[in-house]
């Protein structure tokens, strides 16, 4: 899926998205792809769709703290980089879950494996 939308400047900036897991009826793990590099595009996208980034205090809100056993630091990771390297190639990186995200992970049932196998480039 993807969503895009202009900014005050006239900028244009487009994410896709899709559904990795679900806990309940209102949490989900999305794995987002920015298509540009708009500055927060991921959090304003997330946010204008009305479904905030956990502990985005800044785009969603009070409706982006969660209460009880959730942090409500932003749950926002950058689990694999793709950067085209100058000499030719791809350099790639991956980085864990830590801290509060990976203790939240574990709370809601997610398995940092999932996901794994879904493309990080949207099919044409």
């Amino acid at each position: 899926m993807a969503l895009g939308a202009g900014n005050r400047n006239g900028q244009r900036a487009m994410t896709h998205f899709t559904t990795v897991c679900v806990a309940g009826r209102t949490l989900s793990w999305l794995q987002m792809v920015p298509v540009t590099g708009r500055k927060h595009q991921l959090r304003v996208h997330m946010a204008a769709i009305g479904h905030p980034i956990i502990g985005d205090g800044k785009y969603g809100g009070e409706e982006a703290q969660p209460t009880g056993n959730l942090s409500r630091k932003l749950h926002l990771h950058a689990r694999s980089l793709k950067i085209p390297h100058p000499d030719g190639g791809v350099f790639e990186i991956e980085a864990p879950l830590i801290g509060h995200i990976a203790d939240s992970w574990k709370f809601l049932g997610f398995d940092e494996r999932d996901g794994n196998d879904l493309p990080l480039e949207p099919e044409d």
